[in-house]
């Protein structure tokens, strides 16, 4: 709760004006206006020095929370009389400030170096070391690559050292390090660890001899440059006058054909210096800037200026900010004015606006109407001097256009576009509105308006041939071919009469069907046009429910046939480990003329992938084709295809390699799919793939534009071997090039990836490929389309001259059932002619008691009680007995002495029958034991939970839940889970990169997907009643470890029979953690006090928030004794009071019900906890 003294100086300073730095101009919706050292448009914070001194502003705070004054404070930093300083509103809290670069280390510098044919001196890293006997020269150090400056010849390791001179460390904010290597390294700053790669677990002790775990490949001899890591400089600082870099680089084998090792220091300083070296040109160094840990509501808030006494210097209510607008003090005076041309980091001197006016309302929504009615809006400006001008043709409202002074009758389809207008006012965004006067659609509709130039003007028009059209289809260099953007309003119409609409931009999509007289559109958020993203849930019953852009796909080569083929196809591996796009079909608008069937789609590009896998796309590499680049890098890839070309890959090592390259069983998977399907338009078209470029992220593929699938051209395409076309080594340049099945036929000569790659084809043959499933997918991706599909057709029939759309429908319809029923057949023959197979053996599968279990059968999970299916003897095929919740697995009918887990020598016919038997009843009791919430730069895991069973029986977790602080963060744990007594579970948010940092830990699940706060979160976990099992809220203050946070050890409780809520009980682990085994920092009761109790009393944080219709309030006390628990309404005036006066000392938890005990609205209200040592203040939100 803010209280009324800070109110009073708020008001007071207010209105007293600048009397030191003062809040200049303020930007909350910025598009282009000015971009941040990621290339991201945040909001921005100006501040203007108006003194003639200058002011330190060590400690100065800006916040957007009058209740918390400090929330972000600055670094040692002055502003100079006059100047200003503009700081980014990105919730990316950034207090290190870089001003200038200095390259303290370079390529070609002088360093002493050992040839690792024998073992240096032991203590080689620290600065005494005797290091007599070592060379000198320039680096790059090593062979092979032709990138070396210093050739060491052909051995296993290199080991190198060099002595740097800082002068001032305090003004050294930024720590730079590349290494540009093959095929991993160790470094060390000043004799301390501080970055390893493909060497083992941190701090452990490597022969000089020693193979990496990995491949990598030297970046710079083919173009590239080496990954950037940033030192932190808490935990490796600098000292004044010398300090050392070493370096050990190692190689992948002895028989390795090149070594790299070329090193980059770079210092970032606070203050300019006279005299530095610039950093490399090819580094991509970034200007670094300020950033707060909040950012600023577009729709308006209150922006603070503290100084370092949290006395208020300045504030300002940002109101309702367009995109690229500003409010800011006209000429740094006392006047706030509305500027269009927003001057970051100069004065305020452009044109200022009063405001901007609100957007006109409508008296009815867009939609459908009764064919014949006539209807009548009206429009209402929310200024009351403003006038609304209108246009009826989709052209932009202007100035000029018609006045709007009585209701708009109509009764055909129309388009209304309406803007409000007033002198020295902005004028406002426009809103249309789409009245459709057809029978109500059984699809959602998508209304398109626009200026009619924009699509069919024949010099700027999208949808245009243009003046350079060649005279055949598909007409390259028309319009429609050009890479051009136009302005856009959309609208979703739910057949519900739900919806969302937005102003964007727009392009032709697609390729060859561009030249059909329906073409796909791309929409994208931009925030020049509307919002930045859009807020919708495009597909219902999928997760997203934020874009970025999306496509209106004509069904591609489709169009003349179902179009519905490329979405029946894709949607078919919804529940495959196969990333596609998500497909609705739905009817389409341009400025209210019928325009057909147009398919919803995801775009494929890199927010499509961060989006579908909880990532950042800036750690999203994405390829296409042969390897060209979309967002990131091709360097990886093109590693592995040079390493594979290279390698022997019956090897185990390259095996192993491989497995680290390639999501091996969604490769698999995509490419059986893309074989049975028979898409010949593929593989050397229509493919993109993508990997996260962190440790442990592997290559993917992109399953999309199938529309050769099926049969498209061929009525007998179910007979064609597409096994053997993407396998063949000499196709032709289109559609299977050698280069595109290289990778797969490198993979066959593998006899482990090739029994993979068998048995997940049969996995698929035996479930989404049989006949009667993909007939009934088929029926009911028709059912949506079938009663639209005679008005589509007549939309483009085109006089029955080609081209035109879903002719013979039914026809078409046809070809895809027969490919249907009879593939299946054709593909397993497919295989064993191939692969030299036997004929397929039954595969019958057994789970007793009903219910009792799952049977994991190579990539499938089989819950039936009775399953078969059929697949290759001679081929292995692993199978897995996981028990259902209160039973456990007692064996196998026919293999008695064998574990839960075996893998199946296949025989005609061979079954398999999993025993259950009941558990007995489990407590149900686990324990949040262990916490990575922040990890250090150089090892990164990404955050992880360590869950421990305390109890004597197996703790079954099926269907349990992890939640953070927020309750939309969700992660349900599998089927089957469950943690053996006195045993542990991991949960981790990327098990990828967990398993990557740590491979001995084989008791770890994931994704979870969502990371915890560095700052402070809740980890609470509920059983599949809904029950919570175990919570706690830990922070990085307050009494909790602080190693924790960011310095690499984790949270560890002391005992599991502490109370985990309690900072006390909690200590920081050695290394990196304990996952999955007993804690380091473990104690016996015996040895440490079993009763911790709060140190202090104070609040919790409130879950949920906003709630409805309660809220839980923990809270702690130190002590018994007097106190009180009050809740007011933003009035001030009280609605509850709870004494506190009987309880004990600990953690305690008070629930509130408004909408049960009191007839109260929603609102703000504040939690007040006043005990003897003091009061704790917190703010929730009620929803009714």
């Amino acid at each position: 709760m803010m209280s009324c003294n800070k109110l009073f100086l708020l008001f007071f300073y207010s209105l007293l004006g600048a009397q030191s730095i003062q809040l200049n101009e303020i930007v909350s919706s910025n598009g282009s206006i000015l971009f941040d050292e990621d290339g991201d448009s945040p909001d921005w914070i100006e501040l203007y020095n108006p003194q003639e001194e200058t002011v330190d502003l060590s400690g100065f705070g800006l916040s957007d929370d009058p209740e918390e004054l400090s929330k972000w404070t600055f670094p040692g930093i002055t502003m100079n009389p006059g100047s200003f300083l503009v700081v980014f509103a990105s919730d990316k809290d950034r207090t290190d400030l870089v001003t200038q670069w200095d390259a303290v280390i370079d390529w070609g510098d002088n360093w002493l170096y050992w040839p690792g044919t024998s073992p240096p001196v032991s203590n080689w890293t620290q600065p005494n070391a005797n290091l007599a006997g070592w060379s000198t020269g320039p680096s790059g150090f090593g062979y092979g690559d032709n990138d070396d400056n210093t050739s060491t010849g052909s051995v296993m390791s290199v080991f190198v050292k060099k002595t740097f001179q800082v002068t001032d460390p305090e003004n050294v904010s930024k720590l730079l390090f590349h290494l540009d290597y093959d095929d991993g390294y160790i470094a060390y700053l000043n004799g301390q660890e501080f970055a390893r790669r493909n060497m083992g677990a941190p701090n452990t002790d490597v022969a000089f001899n020693q193979q990496t775990t990995g491949l990598h490949e030297a970046e710079i001899y083919t173009g590239g440059f080496p990954e950037p890591l940033w030192i932190d400089l808490s935990e490796f600082p600098l000292t004044a006058g010398a300090n050392i870099l070493a370096i050990e680089v190692h190689n992948y084998n002895s028989g390795s054909s090149d070594l790299s090792c070329i090193p980059f220091l770079t210092l970032g300083y606070r203050t300019e210096q006279e005299t530095v070296r610039p950093p490399n040109g090819n580094m991509d160094l970034p200007l670094i800037s300020l950033h707060t840990n909040f950012k600023i509501s577009s729709s308006g808030e209150t922006i603070v200026l503290t100084d370092d006494q949290e006395m208020v210097l300045d504030s300002v209510y940002t109101g309702t900010l367009s995109t690229d607008m500003s409010r800011g003090r006209y000429l740094e005076g006392n006047d706030w004015s509305l500027f269009g041309e927003p001057t970051p980091g100069a004065s305020n001197n452009t044109s200022s606006y009063n405001g901007a006016l609100p957007e006109p309302s409508y008296s009815l929504p867009s939609g459908f109407y009764s064919p014949g009615q006539t209807i009548s809006v009206d429009l209402f400006s929310q200024h009351p001097d403003s006038e609304i001008r209108f246009t009826l043709d989709g052209t932009d409202p202007a100035p000029y256009s018609q006045l709007y002074e009585y209701p708009i009758p109509f009764q055909d389809n129309t388009v209304i576009r309406a803007r409000s207008f007033l002198a020295d006012w902005l004028p406002s965004e426009i809103e249309s509105k789409t009245y459709i006067f057809d029978n109500p659609s059984e699809l959602t509709a998508v209304f398109i308006c626009s200026d009619p130039d924009n699509f069919f003007d024949q010099n700027s028009g999208i949808y245009a041939f243009g003046s350079n059209a060649e005279e055949e289809f598909p007409y390259f260099g028309a319009n429609f071919w050009e890479d051009w953007e136009r302005s856009v309003h959309f609208e979703i119409l739910e057949t519900n009469g739900t919806g969302y609409g937005a102003n964007a931009g727009v392009k032709i999509f697609g390729g060859w069907s561009r030249g059909f007289p329906q073409k796909s559109l791309a929409i994208y958020a931009r925030n020049y046009y509307g919002p930045s993203e859009f807020d919708y849930n495009l597909f219902p019953n999928f997760t997203i429910d934020s874009y970025e852009t999306f496509t209106l796909r004509n069904s591609g080569n489709d169009w003349e046939s179902t179009m519905l083929r490329d979405g029946f196809i894709t949607s078919l591996t919804n529940n495959l480990d196969i990333d596609h796009q998500q497909y609705r079909p739905a009817v389409h608008y341009i400025n209210g003329e019928f325009w057909g069937i147009i398919n919803i789609r995801e775009k494929v590009n890199e927010h499509f992938v961060a989006a579908n896998h909880n990532l950042d796309a800036s750690d999203i590499d994405l390829l296409e084709q042969y390897g060209e680049a979309i967002h990131g890098t091709n360097i990886d890839y093109m590693n592995l295809l040079d390493y594979l070309e290279n390698q022997d890959i019956s090897d185990p090592l390259v095996h192993d390699a491989i497995e680290q390259w390639v999501d091996i069983e969604s490769y698999m998977s995509y490419q059986a799919f893309q074989i049975f399907i028979d898409n010949r338009d593929w593989p050397g078209n229509n493919i993109k793939f993508w990997r996260d470029h962190r440790v442990g992220g592997k290559w993917r593929w992109i399953l999309y534009d199938t529309d050769f699938g099926f049969g498209i051209w061929e009525p007998n395409a179910y007979t064609f071997n597409t096994l053997s076309f993407a396998l063949d080594p000499n196709g032709p340049g289109w559609p299977n090039p050698p280069w595109s099945t290289f990778l797969f036929r490198k993979l066959m000569e593998n006899e482990d990836f090739k029994y993979s790659f068998i048995n997940i084809y049969c996995d698929l043959l035996n479930t989404v490929f049989q006949p009667d499933f993909l007939t009934s997918h088929l029926d009911s991706i028709k059912g949506n389309i079938q009663n639209t599909i005679p008005v589509h057709r007549a939309r483009w029939y085109n006089n029955g001259n080609w081209p035109n759309s879903a002719v013979n429908w039914q026809s078409k319809l046809n070809r895809i059932i027969t490919f249907s029923n009879n593939r299946h057949l054709y593909a397993r023959n497919h295989m064993r002619n191939q692969f030299d197979l036997p004929t397929v053996a039954q595969v019958n599968i057994h789970i007793e008691p009903a219910g009792s279990g799952t049977i994991k059968l190579n990539s499938l999970t089989i819950d039936e009680d009775d399953w078969s299916g059929y697949y290759f003897p001679t081929v292995p095929l692993p199978v897995w007995a996981v028990p259902n919740t209160g039973y456990i697995f007692s064996g196998w009918a026919e293999f008695p002495d064998s574990p839960a887990a075996i893998t199946l020598d296949v025989t005609d016919p061979i079954t398999l029958t999993a025993l259950f038997e009941a558990s007995g009843p489990s407590t149900g009791t686990v324990v949040v034991n262990e916490i990575n919430y922040n990890s250090s730069d150089d090892f990164n895991p990404e955050d992880w939970i360590e869950l421990y069973n305390p109890d004597e029986t197996i703790a079954h977790i099926s269907g349990w839940v992890l939640k953070d602080e927020d309750d939309a963060h969700i992660f349900s744990i599998p089927a089957g889970t469950v943690i053996e007594p006195q045993g542990y579970l991991v949960l981790a948010e990327n098990l990828n990169l967990f398993s990557a940092s740590f491979p001995n830990v084989d008791n770890a699940i994931g994704s979870f997907g969502f990371g915890l706060s560095g700052g402070g979160d809740q980890v609470r976990i509920y059983n599949d009643d809904g029950d919570l099992v175990d919570s706690l809220e830990y922070d990085d203050a307050g009494g909790w470890p602080e190693a924790a946070d960011g310095d690499g050890p984790t949270l560890e409780l002391i005992n599991p029979e502490l109370d985990n809520t309690l900072p006390a009980s909690w200590a920081a682990s050695t290394d990196h953690g304990t996952p999955g085994t007993v804690n380091s920092a473990f104690q016996v009761l015996s040895s440490i006090e079993q009763n911790i109790v709060p140190s202090k009393s104070a609040l919790g944080t409130a879950f949920p928030n906003p709630f409805n219709p309660a809220v839980t309030i923990p809270f702690q006390l130190a002590e018994p004794g007097p106190g009180t628990i009050n809740i007011y309404n933003i009035l001030g005036q009280e609605v509850v009071s709870f004494n506190l006066g009987e309880l004990t000392a600990g953690k305690h938890i008070y629930t509130w019900q408004p909408s049960r005990e009191y007839n109260i609205s929603s609102g703000v209200f504040l939690i007040r906890m006043k005990t003897a040592h003091g009061s704790s203040i917190k703010k929730i939100i009620y929803l009714k």
